[in-house]
């Protein structure tokens, strides 16, 4: 698929056209969604760019995105680090090898969350796509569940 319809993983109800070639998003209406996708800001030859990661079925596997490169799942580990400031390092390891690095503030830097006693590694889970898949890309029920559910898309309202 050279365009798919991916869910945004930070706000319920907004959807995206991500061009899988090269890592371009916009956004669209709601429809049948085949995973999920998180814009953040970042910075190229010094001006603002939208960057984006995703997650999705396409073609019976598991993609992950970053920008305009993409990985099989089943081709890559990911790492999930996060310091005691809050900052968050996602690594995807190619045979050992980092392929893509991002640091980030994550759910954890932000003040809200630092002084909520409540706050715990599932939350951090639903607020952070990067965590998400490290903590869970490597568990083949769980992958195996994803794509039963995204492969065929999966209906979703705006």
């Amino acid at each position: 698929m050279a365009n798919i319809v991916l869910k945004d993983w930070d706000r319920a109800g907004r959807f995206w056209v991500l061009d899988t070639s090269s890592g371009a998003a916009r956004r669209c209406g709601s429809g049948v969604f085949y995973g999920f996708l998180c814009c953040f800001p970042g910075h190229a030859g010094g001006a603002a760019v939208q960057r984006v990661a995703a997650v999705y079925a396409d073609g019976g596997r598991l993609w992950f995105q970053l920008d305009g490169m993409r990985w099989e799942v089943a081709d890559v580990e990911f790492d999930h680090v996060l310091d005691a400031s809050g900052i968050s390092r996602f690594t995807v390891l190619r045979h050992g090898e980092a392929v893509a690095d991002l640091m980030y503030l994550g759910p954890a830097a932000d003040p809200v969350n630092r002084s909520d006693p409540s706050f715990d590694a599932l939350d951090m889970e639903l607020q952070d796509i990067f965590c998400y898949l490290a903590r869970n890309s490597r568990d083949p029920v769980f992958t195996a569940g994803v794509l039963a559910l995204w492969d065929n898309g999966t209906p979703g309202e705006g």
